[in-house]
């Protein structure tokens, strides 16, 4: 039996692919780079009276790791309470986004990806706006939500399912498409 009362949540974290991988390999470029361009500045007697400033290399490095790393370690969140859907996306531990928010009951199906009748009536709803909460392209047990937001614009939300979820989905909108996951 599940307690409706305690909100449900589930985080997975965005796998180094595609884009984001090649977003990575340039910041550690860059954070590899950064260092070696000053010295060299600085070496190469144009800005000789600024060497002592060298000390600080250190300081403004891990200052500017600290400020662009987290927009490469993406996690995503969803969370269901008393009926309603949250996604969140975490930039890091430190900036969180709301996506959406939505009440379960008004969406129009609920339906795992990779079934074809499934994946042909997502395609007959033709989604206007995309959200991705999976952590690959090839994950597993991934499930999309059919539904329109506040403005009348219909969405899609992929996400990785668990049986909890699924068994929440069912209870708050009979249209859910309930098959075997791994969690």
């Amino acid at each position: 039996m599940i307690d409706i009362t305690v909100p449900f949540e589930y985080t997975v974290e965005q796998k180094s692919e595609g884009t984001l991988r090649w977003k990575r390999l340039a910041l550690l470029a860059l954070y590899f780079a950064y260092p070696i361009v000053l010295i060299f500045v600085v070496g190469s007697g144009t800005a000789a009276l600024i060497a002592p400033l060298l000390a600080f290399i250190p300081l403004s490095l891990w200052i500017i790791i600290f400020l662009t790393w987290r927009y490469v370690k993406i996690s995503y969140q969803y969370t269901v309470t008393s009926g309603r859907l949250c996604f969140i996306k975490h930039y890091g531990n430190r900036t969180h986004k709301t996506q959406f928010e939505m009440a379960l009951k008004d969406a129009k199906l609920i339906a795992p990806v990779g079934h074809r009748e499934h994946d042909e009536r997502l395609e007959l709803f033709a989604p206007e706006m995309t959200y991705n909460g999976v952590s690959s392209k090839n994950a597993p047990d991934t499930y999309y939500i059919a539904f329109e937001n506040a403005e009348g614009k219909r969405c899609v939300f992929f996400f990785e399912a668990t049986t909890k979820a699924l068994e929440l989905f069912k209870m708050y909108n009979p249209k859910t498409v309930v098959v075997k996951v791994r969690y």
